[in-house]
């Protein structure tokens, strides 16, 4: 008899992905290109060899949205 996994023994497991990585001081447009590149949408934030935060593809839309609502309008752009 198969005795089958529930899906808390499943969960529990601990899985840790670590990549695509991004140093706290690098720029929005390296961070974009680690998401593209990895294929994924997310990348984890790291400062002296630890996580400090999560940058996810929703945050960099958010940040060229305010980039571009900052932008004056050129004649005829629209």
């Amino acid at each position: 008899m198969t005795v089958q996994a529930s899906a808390l023994d499943l969960a529990s497991t601990p899985v840790v992905a670590v990549r695509p990585e991004l140093d706290a001081t690098d720029d929005i447009g390296l961070a974009a290109q680690r998401v593209i590149d990895a294929h994924t949408d997310a990348v984890l934030v790291m400062r002296d060899g630890r996580v400090r935060g999560v940058l996810t593809g929703v945050d960099l839309v958010r940040s060229l949205a305010r980039t571009l609502a900052a932008q004056p309008e050129e004649e005829g752009s629209r």
